[in-house]
């Protein structure tokens, strides 16, 4: 069961509108909500917001055969490039890469 609002100047009560009635103390109180709300907003509201950001890490690099070999984060909640790491094969001609971290530089080297 909905409290009682006000809907385009008339009051709404579980979607069916009611007679003003002079004194009612709910009428009263919605009445004063709306001017709140109202105020509010002519004044300028703040909005509460929520960031979320992804992560996808990418490179791309050129096998001995001269293909591009690309590298692609499947997780966008990893914050650490280390997703990328692991053997790679071209598909051009099937030669196999290690990317590996050294410090804070990705590398690639023959597997």
């Amino acid at each position: 069961m909905k409290g009682l609002n006000i809907v385009n100047g008339k009051f709404q009560k579980d979607g069916v509108f009611v007679p003003v009635e002079f004194g009612n103390k709910e009428q009263m109180a919605a009445l004063e909500n709306t001017e709140k709300r109202h105020t509010s907003f002519k004044n300028g509201l703040e909005l509460n917001y929520t960031t979320e950001v992804n992560v996808i890490y990418s490179t791309v690099f050129k096998c001995l055969c001269g293909s591009s070999i690309h590298l692609n984060s499947e997780d966008d909640t990893e914050d650490d490039p280390s997703c990328l790491l692991g053997i790679e094969k071209c598909y051009s001609c099937n030669q196999s890469y290690q990317v590996y971290k050294d410090g804070f530089k990705l590398m690639v080297r023959l597997a």
